[in-house]
Formats: structure tokens, sequence, C-alpha cells
């Protein structure tokens, strides 16, 4: 990045400079306070100048995200992280603190000069300087790209995450974005997708970072489904199911029943899953297929075929997010009490099942199911499950397990997906706290309620998972929905 020079006035009529012609009235030094520092002393002025060129760096250089020393409550000492909060700049130490911690720091420092990003039109004064601004200065990539918290409302972090995961959806956004929502004369107050457009509009049209409170969409929620109104916390998978079933019904111009709907949530989310049942009598195969809106991936079975690998010498395979889709996909033994067969007579047959992924949808969304609830108490599945960034789905699809392709082509056109949004629960079953992890180009944000913070791609590698998003990136044709 080019550094900042200010130079004084030419003398004399020999120069080979073209200083920038601003109008009469437009101060030399952009204030008088300014030109006192920087005509008082020599070394005050590149020692001001060295520090101003440091702070421009900061602020214009890659993200407009400024590292601030927070000390929290329990901790033995400070540390640092990184937050997408308004901050101020001082330019006499370079010290990066909130808005409204600039009067702590002044009392304490006794440092009265401080700096704070201003829009580019406080800034014009004519064409010219307009000019000369828009080739000098830099929008921060943090506003209205969708980088805002949720204010919790009351134990309404479940809401928020699944908020989190359709605001940075690019099929969901380019939709309600553009105006893809119709609302018609018989218009509904309770209609969630109404309330989305809103949400969308606030996160990437505001010049703001700062927390937002979706209210109206909290209530249209409660008017929805009444058992979600109160404080108490919800389960942030239901919570999925019951918006894009909401979703889905407020586009009525699109909405058909059966398979042929063509709204944004079916052209989103939506798949096929194919049953194979096949006799072991006769060898007849019953097949099926039906809509998937998600895969949920039982961790318990998981949990005892590891205890029961450990006692092998090798000490068996560990549990990972393709070792539960290889489990969801593997044949299963159904006993004659649990099939009956139409070819032989309808009598009940031994019989092997085995579910395939007939059609990928768009977004794949995983939920590693972590909660039991049985009749004498409810536990929740502490385990960690590693799972990819990039995952490739193609040998859990009806096409690789019927052999349709050759392995030589399964390879090179694997169906791929990468990882968008991952959305753990903190906690035990009884309360607990939803945070969701989100992918910005190339980074990762800690979405906590209203605070953002910038986050380690090995950091959300480590989480406990409960929901996954994964972007469909390429799909071999008639796979993709």
């Amino acid at each position: 990045m080019a550094t900042v020079t200010i130079t004084s006035k030419p003398t004399g009529t020999a120069s080979s400079m073209q200083p920038l012609s601003m109008p009469n009235d437009y101060p030399s030094y952009g204030c008088n306070h300014f030109e006192l520092i920087m005509t008082r002393d020599a070394d005050l002025t590149q020692r001001t100048l060295k520090s101003y060129n440091t702070i421009l760096d900061i602020v214009y250089g890659g993200n407009q995200i400024v590292t601030r020393t927070h000390k929290g409550p329990g901790q033995g000492e400070s540390r640092g992280f990184v937050v997408v909060t308004p901050t101020s700049l001082c330019l006499q130490c370079q010290a990066g603190t909130a808005i409204a911690d600039v009067a702590g720091h002044h009392s304490f420092k006794k440092h009265a000069f401080c700096a704070k990003k201003r829009k580019f039109d406080a800034l014009s004064r004519s064409n010219e300087v307009d000019s000369y601004s828009a080739a000098n200065s830099s929008h921060p990539p943090c506003v209205a790209q969708g980088i805002r918290g949720l204010y919790n409302m009351g134990s309404t972090c479940f809401m928020s995450v699944i908020i989190q995961s359709l605001i940075n959806n690019p099929f969901i956004r380019s939709y309600y974005m553009g105006d893809g929502h119709v609302t018609d004369e018989d218009h509904d107050n309770s209609c969630m997708s109404c309330a989305l457009v809103d949400i969308f509009t606030e996160f990437y049209t505001n010049d703001t970072v700062d927390g937002f409170g979706a209210v109206e969409f909290l209530a249209k929620s409660w008017q929805c489904d009444s058992s979600l109104a109160g404080d108490n916390q919800q389960d942030a998978h239901e919570y999925f199911i019951f918006l894009l079933n909401q979703l889905h019904l407020n586009e009525k111009h699109l909405s058909n029943e059966g398979n042929s709907c063509q709204c944004i949530i079916h052209r989103t989310f939506y798949g096929k899953l194919q049953s194979d049942v096949t006799c072991s009598k006769c060898h007849k195969t019953n097949t099926k297929e039906e809509l998937m809106i998600d895969l949920s991936l039982d961790l318990r079975a998981q949990v005892k075929r590891q205890k029961s690998d450990a006692r092998s010498p090798d000490g068996g395979n560990k549990i990972s997010l393709e070792s539960c889709l290889q489990s969801f996909t593997s044949p299963e033994q159904l006993q004659a009490s649990q099939y009956t067969c139409g070819n032989c007579d309808n009598k009940e047959q031994h019989a092997i099942k085995q579910l395939s992924i007939k059609t990928l949808p768009r977004i794949l969304c995983i939920q590693l199911k972590r909660f039991e609830a049985s009749s004498t108490a409810s536990t929740k599945i502490n385990i960690n499950v590693p799972f990819p960034l990039t995952l490739d789905m193609f040998q859990y699809t009806t096409h690789a397990i019927q052999q349709k392709l050759e392995t030589s082509q399964k390879r090179a056109k694997a169906s791929t997906y990468d990882l968008f949004c991952v959305i753990e629960h903190r906690g035990d079953i009884n309360g607990g706290h939803y945070v969701a992890y989100v992918k910005k180009d190339t980074q990762w944000f800690l979405f906590d309620d209203a605070k953002v913070t910038l986050e380690s791609e090995a950091k959300v590698l480590a989480v406990h998972a409960y929901l996954l998003f994964y972007n469909a990136q390429k799909c071999i044709s008639g796979l993709l929905h």
C-alpha cells in the first residue's frame, strides 16, 4: 500500500510539483489542530507521519477488523482477539479502542487525537476533491456485507444461528436480495419471508456492524408456532425445519404439492433419498424415493461401534463425518417382523435395506444427532466428530452404489461440497448456548449473539458441530437437484 506524504508549499517559481487545487476555504492540513502538529517541530512531524501511515495500513490494508486487548471476568491476564465492532485509533500511540472508550483512553493517557472511519460524503468539497478522495480511499469490507451479530432477546440463540446460516447462504441471499419474494394483495401479517427480506436489507445495505434485534422475525415465528413463544431454549435443528417450511408456504405462486415445487427452498435445500429393500428369499427389490431436506446422522450407533472396535488389536476406526455417512448408506439387515414381501404372497421375510442419495441438493445440511430423549432422561452425546472443509458426496449416491458410472470417472467427476457454516451447541441438554461459525470469502467468523469475532480455520474444525452446511461446488449431471 502506498504511504501518505504531506509536503509543505513550494517556495519560488521553479518547482516541478503540481499541487492539488483546493477551494479557498479548504484548510491546508485539513484542520488547524493538525497544522500545529505538522509545523511546530520537524521531529514531531516525522513521528506523526510514521504513526499515521501505520494507522492507514491497519485501517485500509486487508480487513477492516482491529485487534483489541480484552480482559474478561475470571481471566488471569489480558488476551487479544479480533473483533468486528466500531473502533477508534489513537494518533499518538496507535492504540485501538472502542468508540465508547475514547474518553477513558484520553483520561488515562492524556492523548487527545484519535481517528475513526468517516463516510466518503463527509470529505466531499468539490468534484476535484471527490476524484482525489475516491482514488486514495477504500471502503471497509465488513460494512454492508452481512457481517453482523444478532441480539439475544431471551434464549433466542437457536433462532440467531439459523438466521446466520440463511444470511450467508448464496442462493437464499440472491433470491431475497433480488426481489424474488413477491407480496400480493392477500399479504399475511405473519409472513416469515417478508421478515427475512427486512433482515437481508438491514444486513447488506446498512453502513454498520452493530448487532441487530430481529424482533419482527421472532414475533412472526411465535405467530406461526405458539410453542416457540416464551424464553425457553429451543432446538436449532427443529427451528431450521420449521423455518424452511414457513418460507416454502410463503411462496404461494411457486409452491405445488408433490415433487414439482419450484420455490427457492425446494430448489436450494431439497434432494432425494432412495430406499432399496431386497427380499432374502425371492431377491426382488422394492424401491422407493422420498424428498430429503437434510441428512440426520445417528451418533449413538457410532459410539457403540467405536466402543466395540476399541477392544480389537488395531483399536478400530475413529468416528468422523465420513464414517457416519458410510454407516447411513450401508446395507442393513431387516428381521422378518420388519418386512412383508408382496412378491411372496405378503409374507414376512428377512430382507436387506440400503439407503442412498438419488439427488443431491445445492445446499447440503447435515445434522449430527447429539440429543437423545427417553421416558426417563435426556442426554447429549458430547464426542468430537471431525468433519472436512471439502466433502466428496459421490460415494454415498445411488449412482455410485449401483455402479452406474465407471470407477475411473467416479473420482474425476465427484460431487464436491465446500463447508460454509457450522452450528455448535455449547453446554448441557437442559440449556446451553448456540453459536455459528460462518465463512466469508477466505475467513471464518464466530457469531456469538451480537458479538462477532474472527476465528482460525483450525478452531472451526475442532468444534463439536451440531449442524453443518455445505455448498455444492460441482456435481455430475443428473445428481444435482
